[in-house]
């Protein structure tokens, strides 16, 4: 909890293409082992994260969405 609390707030909107990119550069390339990006939000996303979910996908990763607020009454698939 106390890292989670030391983790800087950027103002502006929730951007979730971007996360996930960062996400395919974390978990790399297909591999033997499975891997998921846990993906946690208050908020729907400003931007299309589509592409950048497909292409998580393509590396043979799995995303799981969670939202946490109000504004998350939408489900990413």
């Amino acid at each position: 909890m106390k890292e989670i609390n030391k983790a800087r707030y950027i103002r502006g909107g929730t951007r979730i293409g971007p996360a996930i990119s960062e996400a395919a550069k974390m978990l790399g390339g297909r591999s033997n082992r499975k891997r998921v990006a846990v993906l946690l939000s208050d908020a729907k996303s400003i931007d299309n994260p589509g592409p950048s979910a497909n292409f998580l996908r393509k590396l043979g990763h799995k995303i799981v969405a969670v939202g946490i607020g109000p504004q998350t009454r939408y489900v990413l698939t």
